[in-house]
């Protein structure tokens, strides 16, 4: 959360990419707690990191790594990396997080960026909304005005 707060979201759009990255870590509550690593979810066994990236989307993490000369697993490539796909081919997901005015909010709008099965069905995965808000309030976040 402190890495995208410091890339310019506020804090709310911030524990939404977080409180996604802790549910695609496997939906574990423990994940949304700070200072966590990056894991990868048994779940999903061919997707790897805190975004579950596979398919293209996996190879392209493993070149932004080695183009940076570090490891895909290291955490903050993995931060940055996100943040390089918002700012780039998901930045309609990225309009969507920053429009997004509350934490629920938010985190749903993350579903853009994820595109979990039935993602843009209304009311689909609400536990998006409900981690990003348990990641806003564990950072003692503030509602927006």
């Amino acid at each position: 959360m402190t890495y995208f707060v410091g890339q310019g979201l506020s804090p709310h759009q911030a524990a939404a990419i977080a409180g996604n990255m802790a549910w695609e870590g496997g939906g574990r509550a423990d994940l949304v707690t700070p200072g966590d690593n990056a894991r990868n979810s048994p779940n999903s066994p061919h997707s790897i990191g805190i975004g579950q990236w596979n398919g293209t989307r996996a190879q392209a993490l493993k070149a932004y790594a080695e183009s940076k000369g570090t490891s895909w697993n290291d955490l903050n490539t993995q931060l940055e990396f996100l943040h390089s796909e918002l700012k780039g081919p998901e930045a309609k997901a990225y309009a969507r997080l920053t429009a997004a005015q509350t934490p629920e909010e938010a985190g749903q709008a993350m579903l853009a960026f994820e595109r979990p099965k039935d993602w843009n069905k209304p009311g689909a995965h609400p536990e998006r909304g409900q981690y990003a808000a348990k990641v806003f309030a564990s950072y003692g976040g503030e509602q927006p005005v």
